[in-house]
């Protein structure tokens, strides 16, 4: 299948190495001003190493209406930062998309920002399907999850169901709806907590690994806390309760009793540092700009918010950025005055 990836992070590079290697027609597109390792790409080739491995040449463009010509699906790997998915809809918007399959991975329920894209699908994801790093001039691929979740916007028949999950690396799994997807999503427990209770050691620029070193027990302790939040989210609308030690170790292959553990015997995670440069790292940009979002679902069904805006608080003022104001909120997503009522109605199973 030809495929369009707009971003060349390390997700990006991840997937294209991926679906080169499955022999599919891989391009990718960058923003002119945010152009990732496509240069990398386009004189030198994708090199890849680990889960995958490889020398690709995927074609890379610099104009999007040409990248998206031949495209039967566009993956959007860009991070969830504040703006950057509401302006790429716009860019979107201005070609016709009826025809291909429209991915946001991770979903953050981006198929509402903005102005919504009439699309053949448009499918949500819960998380990368890969563990992955650029490192000394390759995309190294640290894991490939077993199953990903994932859902349409839409309705699909069951041809296109089939020809959605093919495109994956392993299993994947059809959940309720994108709302169902963006509660899975579990970057937002493990690493804004971290970045905050580590604050000191990364500007210090310690050297230190991100997971099993700055994943204390204490550090855990809050994660718990916001995933209880999430769950008691999840089963307000009838979703099935998975907790985030569940989701990682099933995505891992891994058995492990709590977050804690997790964190010190991941052997993906641990298999680099990982710790953020600095407070603008996605590990706080794009990782908080859901809970808002979540924040605003508690306040709803009068569960305590007490965690989320000590994450909201301090991660904030360590990013210098008000993601009260720049994350995702009901009124950004088109449902700023609905009632609890019709949002179970809505999105509840």
């Amino acid at each position: 299948m030809a495929v369009l990836i707009i971003g060349a992070g390390n997700l990006g590079c991840a997937l294209a190495a991926d679906l080169c290697y499955r022999n599919h027609q891989v391009s990718l597109w960058t923003h002119p001003h945010h152009y990732g390792n496509s240069a990398i790409l386009r004189d030198q080739g994708l090199k890849a190493k680990g889960a995958v491995s490889g020398h690709f040449w995927p074609t890379v463009h610099s104009d999007l209406g040409d990248a998206l010509k031949s495209a039967r699906s566009v993956f959007v790997t860009i991070p969830s930062k504040a703006g950057a998915r509401e302006e790429l809809s716009s860019y979107l918007n201005h070609y016709d998309l009826t025809e291909k399959l429209l991915f946001w991975v991770p979903g953050h329920m981006s198929s509402l920002l903005g102005n919504t894209i009439a699309t053949d699908a448009t499918i949500e994801v819960s998380t990368a399907p890969y563990g992955c790093r650029w490192e000394d001039g390759a995309i190294y691929v640290k894991a490939i999850k077993n199953i990903i979740e994932i859902a349409s916007l839409n309705p699909l028949s069951e041809e296109t169901r089939s020809e959605v999950s093919s495109l994956f690396p392993r299993d994947v799994e059809w959940r309720a709806n994108i709302l169902d997807v963006a509660l899975l999503n579990t970057n937002v427990i493990f690493h804004p907590a971290t970045v905050i209770m580590n604050a000191d050691r990364i500007r210090n620029q310690e050297d230190f690994y991100f997971y099993k070193d700055g994943m204390t027990k204490e550090v855990c302790d809050k994660m718990e806390l916001l995933d209880e939040v999430r769950i008691k989210i999840v089963e307000r609308f009838g979703f099935q309760v998975l907790r985030t030690i569940d989701l990682d170790n099933r995505w891992y292959g891994m058995s492990e009793p709590d977050l804690e553990s997790f964190a010190r015997k991941s052997p993906s995670h641990n298999a680099t540092k990982g710790m953020p440069k600095d407070m603008k790292h996605r590990y706080l940009t794009e990782d908080c700009r859901i809970l808002p979002l979540f924040k605003e679902l508690a306040l709803m069904f009068d569960i305590d918010t007490g965690i989320i805006e000590w994450v909201l608080d301090n991660a904030s003022e360590l990013a210098n950025e008000d993601f009260n104001e720049t994350g995702i909120t009901l009124e950004k997503l088109g449902m700023g005055e609905i009632s609890p009522e019709h949002l179970i109605a809505k999105w509840g199973v």
